[in-house]
């Protein structure tokens, strides 16, 4: 009998296995050949023409990109890709500064554009006909649909002996940022400063400022968390986590901002402060390690230091790495 009923929860499990399979691939949207090569036809030659070459080192951040596994397609430094992210150390680090968004840990969102800097991307390439996400007002356009960061930093740059103190904080991206830019170099001003709202799911805005909103869902929300810029939709983020904050940019000329979710937001609003940036900017690019040999095992520059200094790179932490400065081992430590 014992037998009987054991045979006949195993099939009832493998039915409703076999159910559930079927809805989901049901549900499940490819692209057509068609699309795949439409994409690929645009950004191949872009991609031939703007990445890094075996003697440089720069990342570029594509928003024409088909999935997060685009960079290892293409061929080139990119701003994220799956397999650099499935740590546990490299997903904290995105979520401690506002890279990540999705319920998918791997997928790193919009950011900042002094973090954009950090990890040295030096290009931004998106075909949108309405590109809301960066300030391009800090990009040179050198293609239809490519943007150069003149704020880009090389991989390695001298920096403060105050980023061995650098303390980061839960569910507080910019405030992040802020500590960050701050322990790097000797400027210890604010690059976003909190603004304080009373309704924040309804923000006003002054259309001469840039800002940024950094937001999270009070509960599990698979559903849609909209974006209004006075009053037209500017983004629909379907699916968010509750260990994420989410970050993102108002531009200048957007007088309202709205956010609507099912559940309750928890807001934080920040004003953007780019001749902050542009100090702490200038001070830690003074000298900057110059990339001579980019391979898949190992990296080589050059870098005049005149004194003990200490050397920041936007490489995260993981096995396997080991560094030599002139030819002898060095101790490293990790920032963030």
């Amino acid at each position: 009998k014992k037998k009987r009923y054991r045979m006949l929860l195993i099939g009832f499990v493998l039915l409703e296995m076999i159910f559930n399979g079927y809805q989901i691939l049901k549900q499940m949207d490819y692209v057509t050949k068609d699309q795949f090569l439409k994409t690929y036809s645009e950004v191949k030659p872009l991609i031939s023409k703007y990445a890094s070459l075996s003697n440089e080192f720069y990342r570029i951040q594509n928003k024409i990109a088909r999935t997060i596994n685009d960079p290892m397609l293409y061929n080139y430094n990119g701003f994220y890709h799956y397999s650099s992210l499935s740590g546990k150390q490299n997903k904290q680090f995105l979520t401690d500064f506002g890279l990540r968004h999705n319920l998918i840990l791997e997928n790193s969102g919009d950011t900042t554009l002094p973090m954009a800097s950090l990890l040295g991307v030096l290009y931004y390439m998106n075909n949108a006909q309405d590109i809301r996400d960066v300030n391009l007002s800090y990009y040179q356009k050198v293609d239809p649909v490519v943007y150069r960061n003149q704020y880009a930093l090389h991989l390695g740059f001298l920096v403060s002996n105050q980023v061995k103190n650098i303390k980061l904080v839960e569910n507080a991206p910019l405030d992040n940022q802020n500590e960050l830019f701050a322990h790097l170099s000797n400027y210890n001003e604010n690059i976003f400063e909190e603004v304080s709202f009373g309704d924040l799911e309804h923000i006003r805005k002054s259309p001469e400022e840039e800002w940024y909103v950094v937001y999270s869902v009070s509960d599990f929300d698979r559903g849609s968390v909209k974006i209004y810029f006075d009053d037209a939709l500017y983004k629909n983020n379907s699916e968010v986590s509750l260990d994420v904050s989410n970050v993102i940019y108002i531009p200048k000329g957007v007088s309202n901002v709205r956010i609507e979710s099912k559940n309750k937001v928890v807001v934080k609003v920040y004003r953007y402060l780019h001749e902050n940036f542009e100090k702490i900017y200038q001070e830690i690019s003074q000298n900057q390690l110059i990339v001579q040999e980019n391979r898949e095992s190992y990296l080589r520059g050059i870098i005049d230091v005149k004194e003990d200094s200490v050397l920041f790179t936007s490489i995260i932490k993981d096995r396997g790495w080991k560094v030599k400065v002139d030819g002898k081992k060095a101790s490293y430590f990790e920032v963030a």
